[in-house]
């Protein structure tokens, strides 16, 4: 009996730890999911932890995670790097789809400064950062005139209205009699020209105000600096070809009010009149009494702007690439103004081993322009067209421009549409700008 006994004692015990085993492998199950950004791009790296416990996991190259849920818990939090954290209820779901938004918390944000990069809430200089998301396929020509209320003091201004012209920037105000310009470091190499810049290809714009944030750049950096960061292909990412373009037409939508060819005489007899002389016989030719050009709208016509961009990026686990190509065309509202652009831009990086580094930035420009005198107050051609007597033709009856030089009361003017027609100084230039890099990391961060 007391074998039996221990016999059936053991039996029990045995079935106890059965049982017991079951209800322990119940209380887990495995969920699965997908983890992506706001637009459907999966994440890579983000983190997946069971709350309150110790369980986590990270997602893989397609955003893919697998994880075992304890019966006691209910919620998993996931999160990534510039993304908001998220919390999921597991109530008796096993396969999630996850999408997370993008941070706003601006002073975590990583930003461009002269020694390589920190954390906004790290940098002590005064620096504003402009992303280049937020200037994309502006219907501009230039980066300059995308920073224009894009950055506290710093002024954009535009002088010039010809195709191509680049707008003066000043820093905190004017800091010099002489070129108060700051100084351009695109991708690392100081620029002479910003015009070379497509602005579609832009990654950050970060802009350096004080002597603290631009101290390495010497005297050069007296005005300030504009590091700009053009866009480059990711590690792991497949190819993306991205294509985008636009046009458009620019137009006078004011002109200023003058005197017609009629008010013109009747005003200039009256003044000689009242002044006791004898009126010159120009002001008594009926000729010139006669109204025969608009000149505001004889030398401003219709503009044309285009713009196409194609860009290829992408990489591998040991490579990422970026090549891109921009076409620019302005032809500007006054007949033989025009600015056009070719631009080229490679720029990769590789992995030899898991220290060592080497890449490359190199952009080819090729600009062409014509940008007619506008500014001048005796010869600019704007300012010629509201002088301009309105009683003279275009041109003549003979096909010959109309001049003023028929007698001196008709001012020392030149036509302005034979001034813009008869242009011919071009500014071509070829550029190459870029530079190569390697990198060898001596101790691990």
């Amino acid at each position: 009996m007391t074998i039996q006994r221990l016999l059936a004692k053991m039996a029990s015990f045995t079935l106890l730890c059965v049982l017991f085993t079951q209800a322990a492998f119940s209380q887990a199950k495995t969920v699965s999911g997908t983890v992506t950004d706001d637009k459907g791009v999966p994440l890579q790296g983000a983190t997946v932890t069971v709350k309150g416990t110790k369980n986590g996991t990270s997602t893989s190259a397609d955003g893919k995670f697998t994880i075992s849920v304890p019966s006691n818990a209910s919620t998993l939090v996931v999160s990534s790097v510039g993304f908001a954290p998220q919390e999921v209820a597991v109530a008796n779901q096993t396969t999630f789809s996850i999408s997370l938004v993008a941070s706003q918390a601006n002073l975590n944000e990583v930003v461009v400064v002269g020694y390589g990069t920190q954390r906004k809430r790290d940098v002590t200089g005064s620096i504003s950062s402009v992303k280049g998301e937020d200037i994309q396929n502006l219907p501009v020509g230039n980066v300059a005139s995308t920073l224009q209320g894009r950055a506290a003091g710093v002024d954009i201004v535009r002088n010039d209205g010809s195709p191509g012209s680049v707008p003066d920037i000043r820093i905190r105000g004017t800091g010099t009699i002489n070129d108060a310009s700051p100084l351009v470091v695109i991708d690392g190499v100081p620029a002479a020209a910003i015009n070379d810049v497509n602005p579609n290809d832009i990654a950050s714009i970060e802009i350096l105000k004080d002597a603290s944030a631009s101290a390495i750049y010497g005297s050069r950096a007296a005005n300030g600096v504009l590091l700009i960061t053009t866009k480059k292909g990711n590690f792991g990412d497949p190819a993306k070809l991205s294509v985008g373009g636009y046009t458009g037409w620019n137009k006078a939508v004011k002109y200023l009010d003058m005197l017609k060819a009629p008010d013109l005489v009747a005003l200039k007899k009256e003044a000689y009149t009242n002044d006791g002389l004898a009126v010159p016989g120009v002001w008594n030719n009926p000729y010139y009494a006669t109204d025969r050009t608009d000149w505001q709208r004889a030398l401003l016509g219709t503009g044309v702007v285009q713009n196409a961009d194609v860009a290829v990026r992408g990489g591998n686990a040991s490579s990422s690439y970026s090549f891109s190509g921009n076409y620019y065309n302005e032809r500007g509202m006054i007949v033989n103004s025009f600015f056009k652009r070719y631009s080229f831009r490679i720029n990769s990086e590789h992995k030899i081993g898991s220290r060592f580094r080497v890449g490359e930035n190199i952009v080819y420009s090729n600009t062409n322009g014509s940008s007619p005198n506008t500014k001048s107050t005796q010869t600019g051609l704007v300012w010629s067209a509201i002088r301009f007597n309105p009683a003279i033709p275009v041109k003549n009856d003979d096909g010959s421009w109309g001049t003023s030089q028929a007698d001196n009361q008709l001012g020392d003017i030149n036509n302005p549409v034979a001034t813009a027609n008869e242009i011919q100084k071009y500014d071509k230039i070829d550029r190459i700008l870029g530079n190569a890099f390697a990198e060898l990391e001596v101790l691990k961060a």
